[in-house]
């Protein structure tokens, strides 16, 4: 498990409500309290969605000249990304007191100690923020 502080929160904010950066991932959850409280679930729960095709809902709720007081989005992809299948990767972004934090997770299908999926997820999220310009301080990494 990865997670991360992020240095510029405006910078990784457009990067991911205003580009593609990461639209290929599935999504899952958001949660952001603003001028009210508001929860996204995909549904059926059971059908995928990409975040391509939800990030337009949650800029609307956070757009405006009020930031947010609370944002918790979960976004994934199948083991195939790095070469693990039966394995789902998580990135949860987390938007708190005017910070980010981002963490990684693994869920498999059976149980393993190997950790090799895990260091691998991680390394493709390293490189994902880099690649996009995204700055951001290690603070755990197990």
């Amino acid at each position: 498990m990865l997670s991360l502080s992020i240095a510029d929160t405006k910078t990784f904010m457009a990067k991911l409500l205003k580009s593609e950066c990461f639209d290929a991932f599935a999504f899952h959850s958001a949660v952001i309290h603003s001028f009210a409280c508001f929860e996204i679930s995909k549904i059926p729960a059971n059908e995928p969605s990409t975040w391509q095709n939800m990030r337009h809902y949650a800029f609307e709720i956070i757009k405006g000249s009020a930031l947010p007081k609370y944002i918790k989005i979960v976004l994934s992809k199948s083991g195939d990304v790095v070469g693990v299948p039966d394995t789902i990767f998580f990135v949860n972004v987390l938007y708190e007191d005017g910070c980010i934090n981002i963490s990684t997770g693994v869920s498999q299908k059976t149980f393993s100690l190997d950790k090799s999926a895990n260091i691998r997820w991680d390394e493709y999220v390293l490189n994902l923020l880099d690649g996009a310009g995204i700055e951001h301080s290690n603070r755990f990494v197990s």
